[in-house]
């Protein structure tokens, strides 16, 4: 129970001493989630880079040089008849995964296949947003 002005506000449990939303009430600030790195990947399974062990890959925001110098995104939308596939270049997108980490290739190579995959969604993420999807 909640008590409000010393009475019992009944069907409302309180937050836990430890919970963020308590501690932030206790300060007199709104709680507020974690922030998340938008370009930053979480790993499963740990990789060995030049750097020692990480379990996190960050990505910088593309530059147009990065556009220039690659030349091609690393997915391929394609309709024929109205209906809509996604080719998948995975060595491409592998490719703009170490220009933006800058990790290797090679080093990325190391990842499972669930790390993997997720990287390249992380990837075309980070390349079509905010922008970069000409809509041509």
């Amino acid at each position: 129970m909640l008590f409000n002005n010393g009475q019992a506000v009944p069907g409302v449990a309180p937050a836990p001493a430890a919970s963020p939303a308590a501690i932030a009430a206790g300060q007199g600030q709104p709680a507020t989630a974690p922030k998340t790195d938008p370009y930053a990947l979480r790993l499963s399974k740990p990789i060995q880079t030049h750097q020692g062990s990480t379990s996190t890959i960050k990505f910088r925001d593309p530059i147009g040089s990065d556009f220039v110098d690659v030349n091609k995104l690393p997915f391929e939308v394609v309709g024929v008849d109205g209906a809509r596939t996604v080719k998948i270049d995975f060595a491409l997108g592998a490719k703009w995964a170490s220009r933006l980490s800058g990790i290797d290739e090679e080093l990325l190579g190391q990842m499972n296949r669930a790390d993997f995959f997720a990287m390249l969604a992380k990837v075309n993420d980070i390349l079509i947003s905010d922008g970069a999807d000409a809509k041509n």
